[in-house]
């Protein structure tokens, strides 16, 4: 029996964990690879929230200029027009933490489609996916009705509790490997855990397909 499982940490307002959507997306379509596991970092919460002011965006969109450099990924003018230099919008992972862990609940093979839905709304369609409207819209998108979602998101409490494991257990494996950012890809092999380096396949992600088929072979 083939006890291989992969795993990917991220956090869909993670500039970096967009430009290696291609891969993870690459990935995901091998059937001769396990299926993949998304836990949600909730990178952004706490003192690591941010108010998109003009300081903060400078630095966003510097990262961004670089990740494209690397990745080829586009970002939209739609993102730059919307998202950046608003003092009234912050930069929290908590509301998306929240909607992947109701999308988990209505269905676990939806998770990974969920986040890349709310990578291409934030990042191609310049929507503010820490609004619950927006989120709701995503949910609908790929299944659960909008009824459903609105009462998980705003009056069910152990929708938090299971964000909060997730997050704890997302850092736990981090730690393991001695990562510290997203995103972050782990292959488990029974009890051992090893991270998948990811950077040399950001222009070439059926590299990285080969070289975990060689692994997990």
């Amino acid at each position: 029996m083939n006890t291989n499982k992969l795993i990917y940490i991220a956090d869909p307002l993670c500039g970096w964990c967009y430009a290696v959507a291609p891969i993870i997306k690459t990935l995901a379509a091998s059937p001769d690879l396990p299926n993949i596991k998304l836990l949600h970092r909730g990178l952004f919460t706490g003192q690591m929230t941010r108010w998109m002011s003009r300081s903060f965006s400078d630095y966003v969109m510097e990262a961004d200029q670089r990740i494209q450099e690397l990745s080829g990924q586009t970002f939209s003018q739609a993102y730059r027009d919307n998202l950046f230099y608003r003092n009234h919008l912050i930069f929290d992972s908590w509301p998306t933490a929240k909607a992947t862990q109701i999308i988990r609940r209505y269905d676990e093979s939806k998770v990974l489609p969920f986040f890349e839905a709310m990578q291409r709304a934030r990042f191609i369609d310049g929507k503010v996916i820490t609004d619950a409207s927006v989120l709701c819209q995503l949910a609908e998108s790929i299944g659960l009705q909008a009824d459903q979602f609105h009462k998980n998101f705003h009056y069910d409490p152990d929708i938090d509790k299971e964000a909060r494991d997730e997050q704890r257990k997302a850092i736990a494996l981090m730690n393991q490997v001695v990562v510290n950012g997203v995103p972050c890809l782990l292959l488990q092999q029974g009890d051992h855990i090893m991270r998948i380096h990811h950077e040399p396949f950001l222009n070439n992600p059926q590299g990285l397909v080969e070289q975990l088929l060689d692994i997990t072979d």
